[in-house]
Formats: C-alpha cells, structure tokens, sequence
C-alpha cells in the first residue's frame, strides 16, 4: 500500500441520497439491479406501478453508488453509468451520492471490483440479522484507501488504459472460442452427414429423409432433414438399430457411502463423468433401480430432463447407476457401433430434433418414446468405425486449441485482476 495515500471511511466521501416516488399505477419503472462479484449495475426487466409490493421507489442517477443490503458480501456493489439513470430501486438497495470533491466516481466504480473491497463488505455483513445483510451505516465505516483527486484521476486513466486493452484482449479470444465450439460441432456435424466417408466421393448423393425402418425406400424429394448422405447409407429409427432405457423413477434414499447416482451435472469436461462428487444411493435402491436396466460398456447416456441432449460414454470397470434425467442408448449388435452412436447423439440433427420434441414445461423433458423416434443416418458398420475414428483424431486436435484458447482468456482475467490489485495499492501512481 502506498505509504503517502491516507485511509477514509466511506462515511468521509458518500452521503445517502433517496430520489423517493410513489409508483402510480399505469405507468411503467425502470428497474436497475446489481450483479455479483463488481460486474457492475444492469436494468432488469421493468415493472408496471400497481403491481410492486413496495410503497416507493427512489430514482437513480449517475455516479449513484448502488447497495444490494443481502449480497454486498458478495461484490453486489456499483457505480451507476449514464445510460441506467432514471431506473428505479427498492429499500433493499440504498444509495449512496459521491462527494466530488474528496472522491472521483470512477475510482468508486474500480474500487467496486476489487477482491480487497469485497472482503470489507463481506466483513461488515459478518453477524447482522437478515441473512447476514449489510447495514447502510456498516457499509459507510467501511475503510477504504484514498490518495488525492489528482491522484486518483490519473490513476484512473490509467486503469481505463489497461482494462481497456485486456478486455478487448478478452472479448477477441472469447469471439475466437465462440468460432471454436461452431467450428467443433460443425466437423461433428461434417462427418454424421457422411463427410467424412471414404464413398463420399464414390458413392451417388442423395437428399434423403427419415424412412420407418431400415433398408426402407429414400427419396430424393423429400428433404425435411435436409443434409445429403451418401447413396450406400439408410434413415432409420433410432429404435431400429438401439434400445432406449431408463430406470425405476422412484426417487432412491441419501447414502453417504453407497453406490454412486448419475445425473447431467456430473458431466464433467467433453466426455467425462465425475464419480467423486455425485450423490450415492444404497446396494437396495441399486438392485430396485436396476431391475429394468443399468449401464454397462457400450452403452450411450442421453441428458433427457432439465438439460436435453448431453452426451457421455459409459466408462467400463464402473459400477454405477442413473436418474431419472438420463436414459440409456444401448446399440444393437451388428447394427450400429457405440463409437458412430457417440458423435451421432452429439450431432446437430440429433440435437434439434430433441429440442423440437421436447415438452414446453417448467423444466424441459424429453420422452423415450421421441427419443426412439429420431431420424439417424446409418452407414454400414465398417463405415460407421472409420467415421468414428477420424472424428475421434480430429476432434481431439479441435478441443486442444480450444484448451489451449481457454487457458489464454484465463490468463487475461488473470492479469485484469493483477492490474486492479496494483493500482490500488499505489503501483499504478507514477
């Protein structure tokens, strides 16, 4: 910390400000929130007057400095900017107005995302009722450091400098791993359409559309798929070539050390699963759950409530059961390869035909009985393994760039926080 800046409580250069009006009804507010972690104010969806709970309301204006009373202990603080003043907000986030001649707003807007800044809230809300709220007369005894207004000014040019430059940084390889993911489900998509087919070239090319069953007629006029295969390949019924199971829906007993239960949120990473972290039932839900059916190697696990479409290879040597939010796709034999029913069930075409099907209710659900319905281009086995393969090899090489890509804008959040850290402790001054 530089030794020549003085510490202030907030109390020395915020003063409360209430804008109060008393919502009419037919006339619609604004409303302003405040994310987490110093991510700044946002205008949340607006609010018609007869239908708040709250007596009134107090205006915004910019440069205010916005309190959330329940999660300031979790950077729930900010600086209001131009473009939301006017907006609106409740008792439970009191406002503050800077005093302009001891404090420059932005150095409160920079202040607000500092980790340093949160730990004070965060201590000032240690023990107060409600949740653990922060009191407004707790959040102004709070100390923070405060060198001069020239000092702060260019400080803060500074800081606008650096943060600028790493965040367009931040932005431009977020832009690049957006184009990676596309990239990836592209190639996945390229091969399921038959790209990647050594008769791709030799083969006659059809515009096919989903036949009842295997070996049924194609027709080069129907086009409601709408990618083109080649003319060796059959539109089948997933039902045609695998079995679709799930289990017992009886929701099983906790059972600290049991049998590990499977669900969406264990999928971790691109094609893994998290046995550690996942709840556990016992050997008696277990053998309940598994009499109509239970993972084994070769089979395919399908996300089907809550999240649709999630895809993960059952690993072998694992013992293991699944919930209700998933369903098993066991491959036919000589039918169809649980490698080719892998990248299949991650494809686009797969994808939007679940999302088509699936029931608009509070939490999405997908029926087996749509599952079984999905129109899936199949080649002949060999086909399907050599396909399988080269997707392999090539989406290996595409997730290692975007690892790579990852790891990069890590480092730019990295050194935005380094930067922040710095400027307030007096590094960034000369």
């Amino acid at each position: 910390m530089n030794s020549t800046w003085r510490r202030a409580k907030l109390n020395e250069v915020l003063r409360p400000i209430e804008r109060p009006e008393r919502p009419v009804s037919g006339r619609t507010y604004r409303q302003l929130g405040v994310r987490l972690w110093g991510a700044g104010a946002y205008e949340r969806e607006s609010i018609e007057g007869g239908a708040t709970r709250y007596k009134s309301l107090s205006r915004v204006e910019t440069d205010d400095v916005v309190v959330n009373k329940i999660w300031a202990r979790n950077g729930s603080v900010a600086v209001v900017q131009p473009s939301l003043a006017g907006c609106y907000v409740s008792s439970e986030f009191p406002t503050y107005a800077p005093l302009l001649d001891r404090i420059d707003p932005r150095w409160m807007h920079w202040l607000t995302k500092t980790a340093e800044f949160w730990n004070l809230c965060d201590e000032k809300s240690q023990g107060t009722s409600g949740k653990n709220r922060i009191r407004p007369e707790q959040f102004l005894n709070i100390e923070v450091s405060l060198p001069s207004l020239d000092e702060q000014r260019r400080i803060v040019e500074r800081l606008d400098a650096l943060t600028s430059m790493v965040d367009g940084l931040k932005r431009e390889l977020e832009c690049q791993m957006s184009s990676e993911l596309a990239c990836s489900q592209s190639l996945i998509d390229y091969g399921i359409a038959g790209g990647l087919s050594e008769h791709w070239r030799r083969e006659h090319m059809g515009t096919l559309a989903g036949s009842p069953a295997i070996g049924g007629p194609m027709s080069n006029s129907d086009t409601s798929v709408g990618i083109r295969i080649p003319g060796s390949w059959r539109w089948v019924r997933l039902k045609a070539v695998a079995a679709v199971l799930d289990v017992d829906h009886r929701m099983p007993e906790n059972s600290e050390n049991g049998i590990p239960l499977v669900s969406p949120k264990d999928f971790i990473g691109d094609d893994q699963i998290d046995f550690v972290g996942t709840k556990r039932i016992s050997e008696d839900d277990y053998l309940r759950m598994s009499k109509k059916c239970k993972p084994q190697p070769g089979d395919v696990l399908f996300s089907r409530y809550g999240t649709i479409g999630n895809v993960r290879r059952v690993p072998s040597g694992m013992k293991f059961q699944i919930s209700y939010s998933l369903c098993i796709v066991r491959p036919l034999p000589r039918c169809l390869s649980t490698d080719y029913l892998y990248w299949l069930l991650k494809s686009s075409l797969v994808l939007d035909q679940a999302l088509k099907a699936k029931r608009h209710i509070a939490v999405p659900d997908l029926g087996l009985r749509y599952i079984r319905e999905f129109d899936l281009p199949i080649p002949p086995m060999s086909e399907q393994e050599a396909i399988a393969e080269r997707l392999a090899t090539a989406y290996s090489k595409a997730m290692c760039i975007q690892n790579e890509t990852l790891a990069t804008i890590d480092g730019a959040k990295r050194l935005r926080s380094s930067i922040l850290t710095a400027a307030f402790q007096g590094d960034l001054a000369e």
